[in-house]
């Protein structure tokens, strides 16, 4: 069903667009993450001033690369956002008269905006994160192997390792997101049926209850989003550790290869 949809979204935004854009990603990754090389060649003694000026430029280009992935991934985000709600809607619209008597409009709302923002996340959140690891493990690898090839396949394996361990920790945070974003669609429905409502409420003088009830359904969310931010934290730290025990092993076993060839 979802793959479905994704489907059609994609080929509303167009197939050959977003092949265009993922290309120029992946380029402007590889110009950003090739810095270290710009600056290495830059600054050796042993190169012409052709190749100096040729590497700064390329320097220069890549420090750009960034603002304009951003700004181009801006308007794919926006595309995202406007086709993803829009073949929602035309499902909407064709259901029969039943369907409309039985969800309430702030539910068809919530359902409509969650996964249309489901969607967004699902192209910034994973899109340019596979091509930016891709990028960065392929070069960062053949840079380092190029010096010393124990370093270089260390890295190799101890950065697949960070990347597995970051699936699967977003795999086990995923109900908790779900369950977020569950708590957020309850609050908006609620606000619109009371809305609708205004008038049986006041009629009833039951603002007192509402207004509790509103309160319950905050702090649902507020607890929902806590447990979800927690967690996403909770793995940011373990990934950085990760990412400090893979710098001191690479030192700790380039300093003796350097070491013992001196």
């Amino acid at each position: 069903m979802i793959w479905k949809y994704l489907k059609r979204v994609i080929k509303k935004i167009g197939i050959s667009k977003i092949a265009y854009f993922s290309i120029f990603v992946l380029f402007g990754y590889i110009l950003y993450f090739s810095q270290p090389y710009f600056i290495t060649n830059l600054f050796s003694t042993n190169k012409s001033e052709s190749n100096r000026l040729v590497n700064l430029i390329a320097l220069l280009v890549s420090l750009m690369t960034i603002p304009f992935i951003d700004y181009f991934n801006n308007t794919f985000v926006q595309a995202v956002r406007k086709y993803s709600k829009q073949e929602l809607w035309e499902v909407v619209t064709n259901k029969p008269f039943s369907y409309f008597s039985k969800h309430p409009v702030g539910k068809v709302q919530s359902y409509i905006k969650d996964v249309s923002f489901a969607c967004r996340e699902l192209e910034q959140s994973s899109l340019k994160i596979i091509i930016q690891m891709a990028v960065m493990i392929v070069l960062y690898t053949i840079m380092i192997g190029i010096e010393n090839k124990l370093l270089g396949f260390l890295y190799l394996v101890f950065f697949s390792g960070y990347l597995a361990i970051s699936v699967w920790m977003a795999k086990r945070n995923r109900k908790n997101i779900s369950n977020s974003l569950k708590s957020a669609s309850v609050v908006n429905e609620y606000m619109i049926d009371y809305y609708r409502n205004i008038e049986t409420i006041s009629s009833s003088n039951s603002e007192e209850y509402e207004s509790n009830y509103m309160n319950s359904i905050l702090s649902n969310e507020q607890k929902s989003y806590q447990h979800v931010q927690s967690i996403t934290n909770q793995a940011a730290i373990i990934q950085q550790l990760i990412i400090v025990v893979l710098a001191c092993l690479i030192a700790a076993v380039g300093q003796h290869v350097f070491g013992s060839n001196k």
